[in-house]
């Protein structure tokens, strides 16, 4: 059964299109002639084949079926061109799948009965955190511990990362750590001093971890609200899962005095 709603990746899609007539580009061409190597697919930017399933015209309409492998991939590109030249015009047309059908998203219930986890945080200055929301000033050394992420067996990178909005690149990041990499991202540039971030694991089972951002360079910030998550990418196993999301909440100290 093929996907309909949206296209998801490594899963049979189809979708419908109409050719125009190569005699009159006003109109669509009614029961296109289409014939093996009129239509072909890239995935990925791999080579041009054959689509796997010759597209279906009835009247001007054409139904187009993309095997699971196929949509294999983040972008797949089909490309219609007429091999006898004289019936239809050119066009191509790309799909970005998506990675989860909307049955796989958590349901309410779900996300009320998932595990409860601590957060704590320690710092320069002290606050105290709600669940999921975390507290930086920007004249202050930020030191904030998490616990309870669950097992963090087989790391290969472990991130957290911070920014404006949730769908900017990483590039783009407000902050962006990594637990061997240090300090990536600032500001959505390249950071100069590495070592003015960190992220260190305390405790790999039950998956506790502390972040660390110099007071050099959380001078830098601008008093905001952004969005984080911590996500690790494994060796084996499932590769890459977000361990948890939140508010990073970037402010001034209260209190002036500094003698």
């Amino acid at each position: 059964m093929s996907e309909k709603t949206f296209p998801i990746k490594n899963t049979i899609y189809s979708f419908v299109i109409s050719l125009t007539d190569q005699t009159n580009a006003l109109v669509f061409k009614s029961a296109p002639t289409l014939a093996a190597g009129d239509v072909k697919v890239s995935t990925d930017g791999g080579a041009l084949g054959n689509i796997t399933v010759l597209p279906i015209a009835v009247g001007k309409i054409v139904t187009v079926i993309l095997s699971a492998a196929e949509m294999n991939g983040d972008s797949v590109v089909v490309i219609f061109s007429d091999a006898a030249g004289d019936e239809w015009c050119d066009l191509i047309t790309e799909l970005r799948p998506a990675a989860v059908t909307i049955g796989d998203l958590p349901t309410a219930a779900e996300v009320w009965a998932s595990a409860v986890r601590t957060l704590t945080i320690s710092a320069v200055p002290s606050f105290a955190a709600t669940a999921g929301v975390l507290y930086m000033s920007i004249s202050s050394t930020f030191s904030a511990s998490i616990t309870g992420l669950g097992s963090l067996a087989n790391i290969s990178k472990l991130y957290f990362t911070a920014k404006r909005k949730v769908a900017d690149e990483d590039a783009d990041a407000i902050i962006q750590i990594e637990e061997t990499g240090g300090l990536l991202i600032l500001n959505g540039a390249v950071a100069g001093t590495p070592a003015n971030g960190s992220l260190t694991v305390d405790d790999a089972v039950a998956g506790d971890i502390t972040i660390v951002l110099s007071e050099e360079e959380t001078i830098k910030l601008l008093k905001e609200n952004l969005f984080y998550d911590i996500k690790i990418i494994r060796t084996i196993g499932t590769t890459a899962s977000v361990l948890q999301i939140g508010i990073l909440v970037v402010t001034e100290d209260v209190t002036d005095a500094i003698t």
